[in-house]
Parts: C-alpha cells; structure tokens; sequence
C-alpha cells in the first residue's frame, strides 16, 4: 500500500521506496521496462485508436460542419488549457535526476496556482474571444472548457508521477478508461440533440474520469504549501518548456483562429475535422510513445551507445506504425472520408489528404522533443521553435489566397522543413548524432515507397468503396514491410519488431 501521509516536512531527503522518487532504477530493468512499456501503450492504442476514429465518425454523421466549426473555434483555447495546467512542470518531475516529497509538494501547488489563475483569466477574456469571431456562443464553450485547468493539473502532476516511476500499465489503464468516457459521454449527449455541447461535455467527462484514477493510481497526496530547495530549478526547467510550448502553439493554432475570423464555423468545421481525423489518432500513438520515451532516455543519458540505440527504436517504431496508414489516407482521400462521415464532408477531402501527408513529418519534431527534454536542453528547444514557428506562420501566409485548402496543402508542403529543423537541432549535441538519426529514419523513406506503391495500384485497379480503402491499408502495409526486407538494416527492424513479446518474457 502506497502511503497517503504528506511529507511536507522532509524537504532534503528522498523518500525511498513508496513513490519510487529516486532515478536510480536498476539499470538491468530498462530494457524489460521499455518493452513492457511499449506493449502496455499497444494495447492500450489497440483500445483507444479505433474508439477514437469511432467517435469521430458518428459525432459527424449526427453534427453539421458549423457545429464542430463553433467548438473548433474554442479549440486554441482547449490547447492552452493543456500548456498551462502544469507550465511545463511535468516534464521537470519526470526528467530530474533526484526528486523529494517536498518538491513535488511545492510543484504541485505550483502547477495549481497557475492553472486556477489561467481559469480567471480566461473567463475574463471569453466576450472578447466570443466578439473577435462573432460566434456569441463561442463564450459559453470557452468558459466550461476553462473549468478544466484545475481538474487537469492535478491529472498532470500525477500523469508525470507515474511516468518518472515507469508505471505504464497504470497510465495505459488510465488512458482507455478516459477514453471509453469521452466516447459514451459525447456520442449519448448527441443522440440527445446536445449539438456541439456533446463535443464538449464528453471532453470535460474524460478529463475529470483521467484526474481522479490518476490520483488514485500515484499514491501521492501533498502536504501543506511549501517552498522546496529545488524547486526554483524545476521551475526555470519548465519555463523553458512553457516558453517552447507557447510559440509551437501560436504557429499551430495561428492557422485555426485566421479561418475562424475569416472564413466563418463552416468552412472552419471542415478544416478542423481534416486534422481531427488525421492528428487525433496519431497523437493516441505519439503521445503515450513520449511518456515512455522521456523517462527512459532520461535514465539512459550515462550510456550513449545504449541512449542512441533506444532513440532510434522508438522513432523507427512510431513512424511505422502510422506512415502506412497515412499514406493510404491520402491516396484514397475522397473513398476515406465518404465512407466514415457521407457526402456532407467531401468538400474537406484535398485538405484531408494533404493534411495525412504532413503529419508522417510530426513525428520527428516528436521525437527530437525526447532529446531535448531527457537531456536538459530547453533552452535550445526555444531557439528552434522560433525558427519552426516562423516556417509555419509562412506556410500560413502562402496559403491564405487559396483559401483553407491552400492553407492545408502548404501546411503539406512545409511539414518536412519546420518538423525536420527540430530533428536536426536536436541531433547536434549529445549521444544522438546526425549520423545516428540518418541511419534511423532513411529505411523508414525506403519503406514508404513501397506503401506508396501499395496504395496507387489499389487506386488504380481496385473497385468497390469500403474493398478500396481496407485493402489499400492492407496492401500499403504489406508492401512497406517487404521493401524493409531488402536490406540489412530494414530487416533489423523488422526483427525487432517480431521478436517484442519474447524480449518482454526475458
């Protein structure tokens, strides 16, 4: 039994054994670790990847287009309720070397404090956010999402708990379960005639269910507010996350608010959707990835042979899980999306397909987030977002005359430069050489020429709506797997990929 009792009163030792706070995890376990990591979060995906394509497949047959537009204009505001919930305080605690009871006691009331104010502030401000898009129901939506940021700090700092200590299971348990809630909240709320507030009650649902087996999961309970020795370090660790967090999120989102303002729900509707439709699933990949990632890096520094070869596993094990997949989407764009959302959702299908696309790029600014963050290098981190942040405002500016498909399809066409300038910062110091990272990611291009191919000869030869896009995922990935083969490097991985279940016994 994990103990309940506060330890606001020992700020310079470590407790032991309960919380699991010391980094010095027998190194012997990581590799068990990681793999059981990983089949934890596979599971977990198997679970939440189809219930989420599931939810967004009903919510649009029974929604318009201008009701997810009105919710989607509210979504920056979604965004920022994840940055400021823990001001990047969770990744401090999963990345410190030593940790104390008093320092997450203090960090805890940190993140709070920050994600109450955040409430206020929000609240404040949604007539104005309300007026600027000329949507007055948009002030509504606003305010009940801002009730969350409390709820999601606590989620956080207990989410990082449980990462720094590895516990997977836990948090792939606490994943499908939010997940299964969001899925019934919202689809019994639309059936009701809820309109856009079953979107947004089935979010508030998940992200209270996620707070409170967190809490319960972590075993921990703060003491009374106090000031720990380390935590103006762990604080300056996380604003400088915040800071990068912050600029990714104005070059993200500036796109989003623009069509709002300019183009009105619907077209905004159709635009959200793409990317719903194509990043919400892959983040229910990437996400849980980075949560084993981080940690394991971050325990993994004093090694660089075995830190570069856990690197590139992870990213190697990411990009292909999903590339295939996204390629297929983009292929048969227009047989995707009349089969999951009907004939009312055509007009988004070229944005759908340059969006699929772009986000096979996502995962290498994923990925190069691993290394700054296990590595303490946020401050690099914020250098380089400048530098990504203003790609992606110029990729915005080149489409706006072509209206939001333009804005989709230059979003395409500039993924490769703002996600792969975060790759290559990342890889100029530390254990992961641009060597190392070459030699990661060209058998993944190899691999999709042959989802590539898989996926053109079923557009080319194959008849027959939902026969096109199953067997084009099929083939695609067939296909992709076999151009692994053909050499040295490629056939590694796929042996590694086979052999993960008896690693995982050993």
């Amino acid at each position: 039994m994990l103990s309940q009792t506060p330890h606001a009163n020992v700020p310079d030792t470590i407790v032991a054994d309960p919380l699991g706070l010391a980094a010095d995890v027998d190194p012997t376990n990581f590799r068990r670790r990681a793999v059981m990591g990983t089949m934890y979060t596979g599971a977990a995906q198997a679970i939440r990847i189809p219930l989420t394509f599931a939810l967004q497949i009903i919510l649009g047959r029974i929604l318009l287009p201008q009701e997810f537009g009105v919710v989607a204009m509210a979504t920056p505001i979604i965004v920022l309720i994840e940055i400021f919930t823990n001001l990047g305080l969770a990744q401090a605690v999963v990345q410190r070397e030593k940790i104390t009871q008093a320092d997450l006691t203090s960090i805890y009331w940190v993140s709070l404090g920050g994600a109450s104010l955040m409430l206020l502030t929000v609240v404040l401000s949604s007539p104005l956010i309300a007026r600027m898009y000329g949507q007055p129901e948009v002030r509504d939506i606003v305010i009940v999402l801002a009730l969350q940021m409390p709820i999601a700090a606590i989620a956080g700092h207990a989410s990082a708990l449980m990462a720094r200590r590895m516990r997977f299971g836990a948090i792939a348990l606490v994943d499908v379960v939010g997940t299964l809630v969001v899925f019934a909240v919202s689809i019994l709320a639309a059936l009701k005639g809820a309109g856009y507030w079953s979107i947004v009650l089935g979010t508030v649902a998940g992200t209270l269910t996620r707070a409170v087996m967190d809490r319960q999961l972590c075993g921990f309970r703060p003491g009374r507010p106090t000031w720990s020795p380390a935590a103006p370090e762990m604080m300056a660790f996380g604003g400088k996350l915040l800071s990068a967090s912050l600029l990714n999120y104005v070059s993200n989102y500036a796109n989003t608010v623009v069509i709002g303002v300019l183009m009105g729900a619907r077209t905004l509707g159709l635009f959200d959707r793409s990317f719903a439709l194509v990043l919400r699933p892959i983040a229910s990949v990437t996400l849980p990835v980075t949560r084993i990632a981080v940690p394991l890096l971050s325990r993994l520094r004093g090694d660089a042979d075995r830190y570069a070869a856990a690197f590139s596993a992870l990213l190697q094990g990411t990009v292909l899980i999903a590339m295939p997949g996204l390629i297929t989407a983009s292929v048969l764009a227009h047989d995707v999306v009349f089969m999951l959302l009907g004939k009312n959702w055509l007009p988004m299908t070229p944005m759908f397909s340059a969006i699929s696309i772009a986000a096979i790029f996502q995962a290498f600014s994923g990925a190069s987030s691993w290394l700054f963050e296990s590595q303490n290098r946020a401050g690099e981190q914020i250098s380089v977002a400048w530098r990504s942040g203003l790609l992606m405002i110029g990729s915005l500016l080149c489409g706006l005359p072509f209206g939001a498909v333009g804005i989709a399809i230059s979003y395409a066409i500039f993924a490769p430069l703002f996600h792969g300038v975060y790759l290559w910062a990342a890889s100029r110091n530390g254990p992961v050489t641009h060597e190392i990272v070459g030699r990661a990611i060209y058998p993944l291009f190899i691999a999709a020429i042959g989802a590539v191919a898989g996926a053109l000869i079923v557009d080319r030869f194959v008849f027959g709506l939902y026969v096109r896009v199953v067997l084009g995922a099929i083939v695609a990935y067939t296909l992709s797997g076999c151009m692994l083969m053909t050499f040295s490097e490629g056939r590694r991985i796929v042996a590694s990929i086979a052999t993960l279940g008896r690693m995982a016994r050993h």
